[in-house]
């Protein structure tokens, strides 16, 4: 059970991914699922520059779902369905289903996030909302919250490593980005993105080097004892930005999310370290309060030697 302290983390926790599990379940049956090719189209990007086995793996699913799309779509709005409601209900075996399902998720659809790829960048949502599902279905199986800082760390420090990759450095690599989002969203939103892919394809190396030394920067300050309140602005806007400009909001203004993406439930991962550094007060700023020294009492007399007052 967990310490008084960390039952709202906990709480916190199970009700977002909860709610994360339900609305994937809500937008599975968007209309548009209904009438596209559920692994050709949705997940055209990631069999692409996949390793073989995985490319072999995708298209044999393909093959069995995509006769049978419309069944494919029920059956998978009714398990995430069915697993967001054992989470918000705390029900025995919750977590454990919910680790299970992101296991599945991550491997057929995602493609294992794109990251064997080689090019995958957390800007556009690597390593997939599937695998931070995952982590967090762990927190709450296992009762270990104190891990969840160190797992969004660990995102950073990914999203760090591999935005350096050198695709990334060219106007190609740096603008697309951003750009494939506008190719499907809305005209009003695909112009507001406009001056952002102007921006990173007239200076792909200071744009590609902001977005790595954001996220490096990210990954140090929470590994600190004590993160500074200015890290965990910084990932609030950081996971803002690229949820918005970098994932489109995983496609939900186009009709096609499978999910809300990547970046809500990273920021779920920082949730619980509220909780947690209230338990251990921080030291107050300036120089310490020294308590007072009493004052030094009188020293007792001590008491007459009883042989030593007759005479010789």
């Amino acid at each position: 059970m967990f310490p008084s302290p960390l039952r709202p983390a906990r709480r916190v926790l199970r009700w977002g991914l909860g709610l994360w599990w339900l609305s994937a379940a809500g937008l599975q049956l968007q209309p548009g699922m209904f009438q596209m090719d559920m692994i050709g189209t949705s997940m055209q990007p990631a069999p692409l520059a996949e390793p073989a086995w995985v490319t072999a793996l995708l298209n044999r699913v393909g093959a069995v779902v995509n006769p049978h799309l419309w069944w494919a779509n029920v059956v998978t709005a009714l398990v995430e369905a069915v697993v967001g409601g054992l989470i918000l209900l705390d029900l025995p075996g919750g977590p454990a289903v919910s680790a299970v399902w992101s296991a599945v998720v991550w491997v057929l659809g995602e493609a294992f996030g794109q990251v064997l790829t080689g090019a995958a960048s957390f800007v556009t949502g690597a390593p997939g909302p599937a695998l931070v599902a995952l982590l967090l279905s762990l927190l709450l199986w296992r009762d270990t919250l104190q891990a969840a800082r160190w797992m969004a760390a660990a995102l950073f420090a990914y999203g760090a490593v591999q935005q350096v990759v050198p695709v990334f450095w060219t106007s190609l690599g740096a603008a697309g980005l951003y750009q494939g989002n506008a190719m499907m969203e809305p005209a009003w939103f695909a112009a507001g993105l406009s001056p952002v892919i102007t921006l990173a394809a007239r200076y792909p190396a200071a744009v590609n080097a902001a977005s790595a030394a954001i996220m490096g920067a990210l990954a140090w300050g929470l590994t600190a004892d004590r993160p500074a309140r200015a890290v965990y602005a910084l990932a609030w806007i950081w996971l803002a930005w690229v949820w918005a400009a970098g994932q489109g909001f995983n496609m939900l203004l186009a009709g096609m999310a499978p999910n809300l993406g990547t970046a809500p439930l990273v920021a779920l991962l920082l949730l619980p370290d509220r909780w947690l550094t209230q338990t251990t007060p921080r030291p107050a700023k300036g120089r310490p309060r020294l308590s007072p020294v009493p004052p030094a009492s009188a020293p007792t007399p001590a008491p007459p030697d009883p042989g030593a007052g007759g005479e010789p």
